[in-house]
């Protein structure tokens, strides 16, 4: 898609653009990536949007409450403090509703949260589909290592 320079700076062009297509962030300039408001906007209509935002903007917890509960991969964005921030990653499990999404969204939580059985155990409570994971990554891990001889 071609925007000119000019109106990749114009902040009302580009939010009446996010609340159509918070993928369109792709195409502003930087300045505008690291605006909070039109942020705001698009991690609300499309939550990956976050990948486009500014360093600063990733690792701001209101802006990426917004984007997991918009769409759970958005935590791939997130920054590593945020990956591991216990109310975000319980949020991204809540908000999605199937065994491939929780399997998804979990790729990008903290091992640390992931380890934590009382995380696990509060997060399984919200989606069962957790379980399965769990239990999908231990068989894959036992798998592997066997394949390995580490046993």
């Amino acid at each position: 898609m071609y925007v000119s320079e000019e109106l990749k700076k114009d902040p009302e062009i580009y939010t009446a653009a996010m609340k159509n297509d918070g993928a369109s962030l792709e195409f502003v300039s930087e300045v505008l990536q690291d605006d909070r408001e039109l942020m705001k906007i698009a991690v609300s209509n499309c939550g990956n949007s976050l990948e486009f935002a500014s360093e600063k903007l990733q690792n701001d917890r209101e802006i990426v409450s917004l984007a997991v509960t918009n769409d759970g991969w958005a935590l791939a964005y997130a920054s590593d403090e945020l990956q591991k921030d216990w109310d975000i990653c319980l949020m991204n499990v809540q908000c999605e509703f199937d065994y491939d999404s929780v399997e998804c969204t979990l790729e990008y939580t903290s091992r640390e949260l992931l380890t934590n059985p009382e995380f696990m155990r509060e997060a399984a409570y919200y989606n069962e589909d957790v379980y399965c994971w769990r239990t999908r990554v231990k068989y894959e891990w036992v798998h592997y290592k066997k394949k390995l001889n580490i046993f």
